[in-house]
């Protein structure tokens, strides 16, 4: 029998739960699924389906403590998101096929931010750091050379 409306979906092969909407057998629309995480514990992602696969806003919550909330398209990060890792630095910016790409904020737990420019999920071109002094630099190949021109 092909799931059609709302159902549940057990994917045993994939480790993973699907609970909301379905059309012709694919999870499509509203949607929860609970996935095995090899690390332990389970990933919990809501959101909007389309096809099998994550497709428009998200919220993915990791037994780490890690948490995404988003755009993503086609299962990957694509848009506008923002992450807290489990070391509680936080990341809210721009996201292509998984990766840090285009503007982004990036938060650490002491409270420095660090405000520029992601290529490839990496620091790049100019930048902002923000603590009770604002410095301002430039990362190349993750070296930071602030405008006075010290190197970290």
């Amino acid at each position: 029998m092909v799931p059609h409306g709302r159902g549940i979906k057990v994917d045993i092969a994939g480790k993973q739960l699907f609970e909301g909407w379905f059309r012709n057998g694919k999870v499509e629309g509203r949607v929860r699924r609970i996935a095995n995480d090899p690390a332990g514990g389970f990933i919990v992602q809501t959101g909007e389906f389309k096809n099998d696969l994550a497709s428009g806003m998200c919220t993915v919550k990791w037994p780490s403590g890690q948490y995404f909330h988003g755009s993503i398209q086609n299962g990957k990060r694509n848009g506008f998101g923002f992450i807290r890792y489990k070391d509680g630095v936080s990341f809210m910016g721009i996201w292509k096929d998984d990766q840090r790409e285009g503007y982004g904020e990036m938060a650490y737990p002491n409270g420095i931010k660090l405000k520029g420019n992601w290529v490839n999920h990496k620091k790049e071109g100019m930048f902002k750091v923000e603590q009770e002094d604002a410095l301002r630099g430039q990362v190349k190949t993750n070296i930071v050379i602030y405008s006075n021109d010290e190197r970290a």
